[in-house]
């Protein structure tokens, strides 16, 4: 029996974990500026409590970037989660900047529930880049 309780649970974070790859949204370098990618992490705070509801991601690789929570106005380098040397990412500053100019409409596209109102498309009209 604990067999099947293990296969049944795996199968559920199987299911989770391609949900959640739906949910992730990704701003590509040439739109924003930046030398990276953006993962807009709004499904973040619905698998956890220790992320902020307001949070993306930025780096190559979603599972190794740092975290940027984007709360506080205006955002600082004491927002960043994450080891920005071991990541590679060099433009770290300006990454901040990039939220502080976009942060009203990020905070727009996070509230806005299953994004009926607001969605990327929107977003990306709005955004400004660096």
């Amino acid at each position: 029996m604990p067999e099947y309780k293990y296969l049944t649970e795996q199968l559920e974070q199987e299911e989770l974990n391609k949900e959640l790859l739906l949910e992730v949204s990704s701003i590509a370098s040439r739109r924003t500026g930046l030398t990276s990618v953006v993962w807009l992490d709004d499904a973040a705070s619905e698998i956890s409590i220790q992320y902020s509801k307001y949070r993306l991601k930025y780096g190559n690789n979603f599972h190794s970037a740092v975290s940027i929570t984007f709360y506080n106005n205006p955002v600082t380098i004491k927002d960043v989660v994450g080891n920005v040397k071991e990541t590679g990412i060099k433009d770290i500053s300006k990454v901040i900047r990039w939220v502080n100019l976009n942060r009203d409409i990020l905070i727009k596209y996070y509230d806005t529930v299953n994004h009926n109102y607001y969605d990327l498309s929107d977003f990306l009209e709005e955004m400004v880049s660096v």
